[in-house]
């Protein structure tokens, strides 16, 4: 399932950790836009998620 995390922790190792996992990890405060976009992203590369 795509996820983006939200997150305030800018340890490089949690960041590290995160990619590593393969999911998208955004830093707080995230603007409504680039929040948006990056769900965009994922719904254009997830056919199935667009169905419903």
């Amino acid at each position: 399932m795509p996820t983006v995390i939200v997150s305030g922790d800018t340890a490089p190792e949690r960041i590290a950790e995160v990619r590593r996992s393969g999911f998208e990890i955004l830093h707080k405060p995230v603007p409504p836009a680039v929040f948006r976009e990056s769900i965009t992203q994922m719904l254009a590369c997830t056919p199935e998620l667009r169905k419903s």
